[in-house]
């Protein structure tokens, strides 16, 4: 990883490709298998959290019915278009309390976080700066901060690592073919 955001990756330099693009996996037949693998060079792993447990009602409400929205419909072009868009693998993930007693006894904890896998920086990047459904959640979010301004409590955060080969490992038994990471790199069969 560079030092600094202004430092280039060891990759990068006149006429050369930064990331090449990992190869991808055909699709296989999965279930009643156990296979495995680790990342390329590059990988990018990022977090994306959304936290509104805070927000008065109307505010809660506005995120809850047009910014959230929104955001699954970017994340939906990413999980259709994997080759286009370079996504890996993504999970919308939802903090709940642990038990249906707990859940009746204390309020939604109105928390959730996005993880995805890109196949490198570029492509995030790309995604980020370019396309329209990630262009309609950012304006999103800038309207929505522009309607609340200094009572706004609604918070959202990203995460990003870019990971060298083999920080990350994979596995999965008996899972679906489009399961994480499985259409996106080259797995073993154990």
């Amino acid at each position: 990883m560079p030092a600094s955001a202004t430092d280039r990756f060891a990759e990068e330099g006149p006429g050369k490709t930064p990331w090449p693009a990992p190869e991808t996996t055909p699709p296989c037949e999965t279930q009643n298998y156990h296979i495995v693998g680790t990342n390329p060079d590059n990988l990018v792993h990022i977090r994306s959290g959304q936290f509104w447990a805070n927000c008065a009602e109307d505010e809660a409400k506005a995120y809850e019915d047009t910014l959230e929205p929104t955001l699954r419909a970017g994340l939906a072009y990413l999980w259709d278009n994997p080759q286009k868009s370079g996504a890996m693998g993504l999970r919308y993930l939802h903090n709940r309390p642990p038990t249906p007693q707990a859940r009746e006894e204390l309020c939604e904890t109105k928390e959730s976080c996005v993880a995805g896998l890109f196949r490198n920086l570029a492509d995030l990047e790309h995604w980020a700066k370019s396309h329209p459904s990630h262009l309609a959640i950012y304006t999103g979010a800038i309207k929505h901060a522009k309607k609340f301004g200094d009572q706004r409590k609604f918070r959202t955060w990203h995460e990003v690592s870019v990971l060298k080969h083999g920080e990350a490992h994979f596995e999965y038994v008996n899972c679906m073919g489009r399961t994480g990471v499985m259409q996106g790199l080259s797995l073993q069969y154990l």
